[in-house]
């Protein structure tokens, strides 16, 4: 596996018919998160990592999906 990127990965917000009525204000409790990808050249499979200041504030979130 190598690095690959560190892209930013979008939690929070609102969903469905409020982005529609609200348009940009629907983002506003929007959190971006930095997601580390590495991928394996041979197979090309993906896999995602977050450091330790991420993880920590994902744990101290109630997710919802």
């Amino acid at each position: 596996m190598q690095f690959a990127i560190r892209a930013p990965f979008r939690i929070g917000g609102t969903r469905g018919g409020w982005k529609l009525l609200f348009g940009e204000l629907a983002e506003l409790g929007e959190e971006m998160l930095p997601i580390y990808v590495f991928m394996c050249s041979k197979c090309g499979r993906l896999e995602l990592f977050v450091d330790k200041k991420t993880q920590e504030r994902l744990s101290n979130r109630k997710l919802s999906f």
